[in-house]
């Protein structure tokens, strides 16, 4: 857990719980595919990653909400980050991966509004729209989260963010 003192950011502590599994730095959703990649598997592996996954889910929700009871004034941001050089020598071309991502906190305010399905799209405005207009909508709310600083967030409830699980490259 990493204390912050900086007002571009929006939380005051961040909880990185690297999924990294040992000894080869293999991650969960690797692992899962692999399963369900097995002959050995295959008629029960399906049954098996869904429950695998709900337990993890489970897990880290029960955590999280046990944090946040403890520091209950407290902003906290939990996910599942990691980085990585595509060329490690030369510690270039970075990679940064952040999943299962969530919060105590939200914006006061935003002018456009994440939903995580298309379908809710056209649920809430009331006509049916194409994906890439939904796409176009998500990279507007990125934006603008991205413009937004401590004091434009409101502490709530745990919450998943899955605005918040993306993968970035960074080529130089």
């Amino acid at each position: 857990m990493t204390e912050n003192d900086d007002l571009n950011r929006p939380y005051d502590f961040f909880i990185d719980f690297n999924m990294s599994l040992t000894p080869y730095n293999m991650s969960f959703e690797a692992a899962m595919t692999e399963h369900l990649n097995s002959i050995k598997h295959q008629d029960t592996a399906k049954e098996d990653v869904t429950k695998a996954k709900k337990q993890l889910n489970d897990y880290i929700e029960t955590m999280a909400k046990d944090v946040i009871g403890k520091l209950p004034n407290k902003k906290i941001l939990g996910q599942d980050y990691n980085s990585w050089y595509r060329y490690p020598n030369l510690k270039m071309d970075l990679r940064i991966e952040t999943k299962m991502s969530w919060t105590n906190y939200e914006p006061i305010s935003t002018k456009h509004v994440w939903f995580d399905k298309p379908e809710d799209y056209s649920k809430n405005i009331g006509v049916n729209m194409d994906p890439a207009y939904n796409e176009l909508e998500r990279n507007k709310y990125r934006r603008e989260y991205a413009l937004l600083k401590y004091n434009d967030f409101k502490i709530t409830d745990f919450g998943w963010r899955k605005y918040l699980d993306e993968f970035k490259s960074f080529d130089y």
